[in-house]
């Protein structure tokens, strides 16, 4: 295992501290270590990692915040049982105000898990979800018929869509993207404050292909949905409309 020594000496204290949290969990991974295991006590893990006690310290604090390890006073670091989508949801929450490389990012692992996702969304959706769906299907219709569209709203109305036709599936990691997405909308002046400018004849196609979505889900055909999805989740991805 590589130690911190290793590392140019000029590096800022945040760096080093990143940097331990991926020996800390190269250390785990390699000796096989699973929830309840303690880890070494702070007197012999510095010496394995070649870190400082400060160091040290602020690494485990932060794998702490992720829910990687919990800690009792006396008794050390332990491993904890942790989701993935509980690890995302605190990275997340720590990675605040979102910027647009974030947004582009989210927006692309959305992509992609609404598209894994789908099949099951359609055999799951009951009348209510698609009731929720018809009326997201509405309110885009309704929207794109106004001679000004402000991107927010624009914006808005899209994500419900998306967030209908996923609903069903109650995919939680999807969940919390969503709601990183909808803090970035809710916090960028620059989206609230623009109009979208974009030509009839692509708002219409948008429009269709939510229809063809809604259609699948109507139907009960989950091949449909995916394929109709992947269609309108085409590359460049969503996330590229926003200027």
């Amino acid at each position: 295992m590589k130690k911190i020594e290793d590392v140019p000496k000029q590096q800022p204290q945040a760096t080093l501290t990143v940097k331990t949290v991926g020996m800390i969990l190269d250390y785990i991974r390699t000796n096989g270590l699973q929830a309840g295991d303690l880890l070494p006590p702070e007197s012999r893990f510095v010496n394995i990692l070649g870190v400082s006690r400060v160091i040290l310290r602020e690494a485990c604090c932060y794998l702490k915040g992720l829910g990687v390890l919990t800690s009792r006073r006396g008794s050390g670091f332990r491993i904890e049982q942790a989701s993935f989508a509980d690890v995302i949801q605190q990275v997340l929450t720590q990675v605040f105000p979102l910027n647009r490389q974030h947004f582009d990012e989210l927006y692309e692992l959305r992509r992609y898990l609404e598209i894994g996702t789908v099949a099951q969304s359609v055999m799951a959706a009951t009348e209510e979800d698609k009731k929720r769906i018809q009326a997201a299907l509405n309110k885009f219709s309704q929207l794109i018929s106004q001679p000004e569209i402000p991107m927010s709203d624009y914006l808005l109305v899209e994500h419900d869509f998306h967030q209908a036709i996923m609903m069903p599936g109650k995919c939680r990691l999807l969940n919390i993207i969503n709601a990183a997405i909808n803090t970035f909308f809710a916090a960028s002046e620059e989206l609230n404050d623009q109009l979208f400018r974009s030509d009839r004849a692509k708002l219409q196609l948008e429009l269709q292909e939510h229809q063809m979505i809604a259609s699948a889900f109507f139907l009960g055909w989950p091949d449909v949905a995916e394929m109709c999805l992947k269609k309108h989740l085409r590359q460049p991805a969503k996330g590229n409309i926003v200027p």
